[in-house]
């Protein structure tokens, strides 16, 4: 069977208005040898019964799609339905196809702008934290594309013959964007790593240092294309610069977690955390292998197991690039593990990063209710602040003696905080302490539940993050998109480690900025 069919899933709705809107959804990943799944049998089917005459159209390589291709195949069959379609499609290692639909007759529809259309549209250079106090590893830069950084990791330990734990890195970067990042690595000659060849890999700047942990670099400078705007290049500049003019006010913007904490596809993450906390272990299993979201090309194999539980046959029929979920499912259907030990399949980051996805969402709702009250520029006696003066910020609480010097440097080197809720969190004698216990006690749980003796890399005693991100350098050029009938923005700054681009996107737009290929409902 050939891969193109599953290439497209399309559904045609009717929204309320009467226009019929096309929905193209993001399909599976093909690749060279990749094995034909029942997803992609479903797939083939529902095209061919809507648009039957899309099977043949000629295409000599099926991993590998321009977008001219993409638009003819789909677009064609597009006017029966009066509606304008406008489709792309982004080759290798990811092949998506998204859609933005033009209503006619003057409906209203929701205006989504897009980032990551291309790897190159979402560009990251991370500052790193470099010491040669012991000079005991090969520290090295990596330049990638379409990797995500812990696959990344283990291929490399995979060439070099080395255990993943010798390699460090500083955190995590964007799978679908290009991205430079500092690794190290420990007990291997730079002619090994001169050696390695990685496709979209580039390796440079080898030399000796100390090992590079998370956290040790000092943020990230960013240049985002975002794409598909549906404003004149006046209203753009209009809402840009309003939008600077309360970032000022606030002294920089609301610091939330991003989509990409908690999944963007299956935004499972933090579902599964709070099963974890709950030490609800069965239901924190089956939330990941199994919890289906309508985007998720795996949907009908993720439902079957939710339904039967037949991890044996799931793993079976899960495909190999669901490596971690067919890790998992390998344990309880063929080495008759507990769902607890089933999870430590994963690795250890992946495992902790369930916990602290839980975290960042109690986090954004505390936020949330507390900027609905209270200016997120303000602070008043109790609350939390932390100090940004130190190599490591030191966190204090307000007071009256101190409330008129912390007033005074909060648009310098004080930060409002709120709490990352653990066992050993201690709350703010203020609003947002009040606030942080309701949202806890609606979870029904308590600090001490974040302890978990079961296991310990589920366990997180909780830290405190500035509820204001702080960002620099930020300038922006407006100009014609060539990619779709619309404007784009080209925008760059940099941010501090752990505030994410996406979020201060969204807040500078005052709309949704989605990456490429997601779906909205």
């Amino acid at each position: 069977m050939r891969l193109l069919p599953s290439l497209f899933r399309v559904r045609v709705s009717h929204p309320p208005g009467g226009a019929a809107a096309l929905r193209v959804r993001r399909c599976a990943c093909s690749s060279p040898g990749r094995r034909v799944s029942k997803a992609d049998v479903n797939a083939a089917y529902n095209i061919q019964k809507t648009f039957p005459d899309v099977l043949a159209e000629e295409v000599e390589d099926a991993t590998r799609i321009d977008m001219h291709t993409a638009w003819h195949c789909v677009r064609k069959h597009m006017k029966r339905y009066d509606v304008m379609c406008k489709a792309w499609v982004i080759t290798w290692p990811y092949i998506r196809v998204v859609r933005t639909a033009t209503i006619k007759k003057g409906l209203s529809y929701l205006l989504i702008m897009l980032i990551k259309a291309t790897h190159d549209d979402f560009r990251v250079v991370e500052s790193p934290k470099i010491t040669h106090e012991r000079d005991d590893c090969l520290v090295f830069s990596v330049t990638k594309s379409g990797w995500d950084t812990t696959l990344l990791v283990k291929e490399l330990a995979k060439r070099l013959m080395v255990s993943q734990k010798r390699i460090g890195y500083a955190g995590l970067k964007d799978t679908a964007a290009r991205t430079t990042q500092w690794m190290s690595v420990k007990g291997v000659d730079p002619e090994q790593l001169e050696n390695v060849r990685l496709p979209r890999v580039e390796i440079t700047s080898i030399m000796q240092g100390d090992c590079i942990s998370i956290g040790d670099l000092k943020g990230n400078r960013f240049e985002v294309v975002v794409r598909d705007i549906q404003w004149d290049a006046s209203q753009i500049k209009h809402t840009l610069d309003a939008s600077l003019e309360r970032f000022s006010s606030y002294n920089g913007f609301i610091n939330y977690f991003g989509h990409q904490r908690f999944g963007i596809q299956r935004p499972i993450t933090a579902d599964v955390g709070r099963h974890l906390v709950k030490k609800e272990y069965e239901q924190a299993a089956l939330t990941f292998l199994a919890k289906q979201y309508p985007d998720d090309p795996h949907a009908d194999i993720r439902r079957e197991l939710w339904d039967s539980k037949d991890f044996k046959r799931a793993y079976e029929e899960f495909p190999h690039s669901l490596k971690y979920e067919r890790a998992m499912l390998f344990q309880l259907g063929h080495k008759g593990s507990t769902y607890l030990e089933s999870f430590k399949a994963l690795p250890e980051r992946l495992q902790t990063l369930f916990i602290h996805a839980y975290q960042a969402e109690l986090f954004n709702e505390i936020v949330r209710r507390r900027v609905q009250e209270i200016p997120p520029n303000e602070v008043e006696i109790g609350d939390m602040i932390m100090i940004d003066k130190f190599e490591r910020k030191a966190t204090t609480f307000v007071n009256s003696s101190n409330m008129a010097k912390v007033r005074g440097l909060l648009r310098q080197t004080v930060s409002l905080a709120a709490p990352l809720i653990g066992s050993k969190t201690i709350f703010p004698r203020s609003r947002m302490g009040e606030i942080a216990r309701e949202v806890l006690t609606e979870e029904g749980l308590s600090c001490p539940d974040f302890e978990n003796h079961d296991h310990r890399p589920f366990s997180s005693t909780g830290s405190t993050r500035e509820v204001v991100g702080r960002f620099s350098d930020l300038e922006y050029t407006i100009d014609e998109d060539e990619m779709f009938d619309a404007k784009k923005c080209i925008v760059t700054f940099f941010l501090p480690r752990g505030e994410y681009a996406t979020e201060l996107l969204r807040q500078l737009f005052g709309q949704d900025v989605l990456p490429f290929g997601v779906e909205t409902q």
